[in-house]
């Protein structure tokens, strides 16, 4: 795990429709993995497993 400081950036566009509004995010710290989590340790951890493209030995993918 490598921590992340927090921090504040904008986030959006004015270019885009689907982006607005501009606006500031500002972030915790947070701790984040280095090495992708695979689908069997997602559904110890989580109960259940969102990927598509099943595996147990596969990362986890389509979790939000």
């Amino acid at each position: 795990m490598i921590r992340t400081e927090a921090n504040c950036f904008t986030m959006g566009s004015e270019e885009f429709v689907v982006e607005e509004p501009e606006h500031r995010v500002c972030l915790n710290s947070y701790l984040l993995g280095i090495h992708e989590v695979t689908q069997q340790k997602f559904e110890s951890v989580m109960g259940y497993n969102p990927s598509r493209f099943k595996g147990s030995d596969l990362p986890v993918e389509n979790a939000s």
